[in-house]
C-alpha cells in the first residue's frame, strides 16, 4: 500500500523580503513533504513561486495598513473570503502545519488552521512585526522572530524564539578579481553598489543621478540598478555623461556584485538586509518611508545602532549629502572592514535549519 504524501501550507507573499525566507524554508522540506504555496495571484509571489516550481493555492488577501477607510471595507470582505478559501484548502489538502512567513497573506490562513486545528508557525523578518504576525502570535504554535527588540511589541511571548533572518549566502565560484575583469571593472577601482529594489527608489535615483553628473573621484565606480520602471528616464537623463559605472534595469548576478562591491546603498527590507549581513557589506541605507509602520526605518535603525550602516532619511537626501557620506566610508578602509564585521555578526547562517528543526521536532 503506498504510503499517503504529507503536505505543508506556506503562506508567503507581499515582497521578497516575505517570499525568499518561505522559499528557503520549502528548500529544506520539500524532500519530507508536498509543499503548497498560499498567496495572492495579483501578487509578486505568484510569479516567484511558480518560477521555483511548486503548487500555488489562490486568495483574494488584501492589506488594511495605511489604506482609506473604503479600501479597509475590501480589505475585511477580501481577507473573510480568504479565510473561508483557507479553510475549504486545507479540508482538500490536510496539511500537517502551515508556516506564516510575516505577510499579511498569513493572516486568513492561519486563522483557518487554527479554526481547524492544524499547527500555525510564523516566521518575522522585519525589526517591527506586521500587525499579521502580531495578531497571529496569540495563537501560533511557535514565532521565529529575527530581532530580539521584535518579542517585546508582541502581547504574547512564551512561543517567541528569535533565531536570526533567514536567508542563503550564494557562494559564486569566482575570484574578485574575475568578476571585476567580466564587468570591465578595472583593478584597484573602489565600488559602490547602489539599488531601490527591483522597482527602484526614485528619491535616491534622483540623488544618484545628480551626484553623478557634479563629478565622483576617478578611482570609484558605481554599479547603479535602477530598477526596470525608472531605466529609460534615467538613461535619457544621464545622456552622454561619462562617469565610471554601469547602469542596469536589474542585477540578475547579485551574489557576484555583492562580492566584490566594497560599499552599498540601498533600502532597508528584511531581504535586502539579510544579504547585507550574509556578505558582510557596509552599507548607506535609504528607507522606504512608506512601508507599513515604517518598519524599514526601524530596521535600519537596528543596523545602525550596531554600527553596520549609515541611514540617511528620504527627506534629507541629495547628491551632495550622498557623495559626502560614500567618500568619507569609502577611502576608509578600516571603517568598511568593522561596519562589514557587524553585519555579519547579525547574520545567522543556520536560522533557516533551526527553524525546521523546532517545528519538526514539536511534531
Amino acid at each position: 500500500m503506498m504510503q499517503k504524501v504529507k503536505t505543508i501550507f506556506i503562506a508567503s507573499g507581499g515582497t521578497g523580503g516575505h517570499i525568499f525566507p518561505g522559499l528557503l524554508l520549502a528548500k529544506r522540506m520539500k524532500n519530507d513533504f508536498k509543499i503548497y504555496f498560499v498567496g495572492n495571484v495579483k501578487g509578486m509571489e505568484y510569479e516567484i513561486i511558480k518560477r521555483y516550481g511548486y503548487e500555488f493555492l489562490p486568495i483574494p488577501s488584501y492589506g488594511f495598513v495605511g489604506k482609506s477607510p473604503l479600501e479597509k471595507m475590501k480589505s475585511v470582505l477580501y481577507n473573510f473570503t480568504s479565510l473561508l478559501w483557507s479553510m475549504r484548502y486545507i479540508k482538500m489538502y490536510g496539511p500537517e502545519f502551515i508556516i506564516g512567513t510575516g505577510s499579511f497573506t498569513e493572516l486568513p490562513v492561519g486563522f483557518a488552521a487554527k479554526l481547524m486545528k492544524v499547527p500555525v508557525y510564523i516566521t518575522e523578518q522585519d525589526s517591527y512585526p506586521g500587525i499579521a504576525t502580531r495578531l497571529l502570535s496569540l495563537i501560533a504554535n511557535r514565532v521565529f522572530l529575527s530581532y530580539e527588540t521584535s518579542g517585546k511589541l508582541l502581547k504574547r511571548r512564551d512561543n517567541v524564539s528569535v533565531i536570526g533572518t533567514i536567508s542563503e549566502i550564494v557562494t559564486v565560484g569566482k575570484t574578485k578579481d574575475q568578476i571585476k575583469s567580466e564587468l570591465g571593472i578595472s583593478r584597484g577601482m573602489k565600488i559602490v553598489f547602489v539599488f531601490g529594489g527591483s522597482r527602484g527608489a526614485k528619491a535616491l535615483n534622483k540623488a544618484v543621478t545628480e551626484m553623478i553628473k557634479s563629478g565622483l573621484p576617478g578611482d570609484i565606480f558605481v554599479i547603479w540598478q535602477t530598477g526596470k520602471n525608472n531605466f529609460d528616464e534615467i538613461k535619457k537623463e544621464m545622456g552622454d555623461t561619462e562617469f565610471n559605472g554601469i547602469i542596469l534595469p536589474f542585477v540578475y548576478n547579485m551574489p557576484e556584485i555583492y562580492t566584490i562591491a566594497d560599499l552599498v546603498v540601498a533600502r532597508a527590507g528584511a531581504c535586502t538586509l539579510a544579504e547585507l549581513s550574509d556578505y558582510r557589506k557596509a552599507a548607506i541605507l535609504v528607507p522606504f518611508p512608506f512601508a507599513a509602520h515604517n518598519h524599514q526605518m526601524k530596521n535600519a535603525r537596528y543596523y545602525e545602532k550596531r554600527g553596520a550602516a549609515i541611514v540617511i532619511d528620504e527627506k534629507e537626501i541629495n547628491a551632495e549629502l550622498l557623495k559626502k557620506q560614500i567618500i568619507r566610508l569609502i577611502y576608509n578602509s578600516k571603517k568598511l572592514a568593522k561596519m562589514g564585521e557587524n553585519s555579519g555578526k547579525l547574520h545567522n547562517p543556520n536560522a533557516a535549519d533551526t527553524v525546521v528543526k523546532a517545528i519538526l521536532r514539536s511534531k
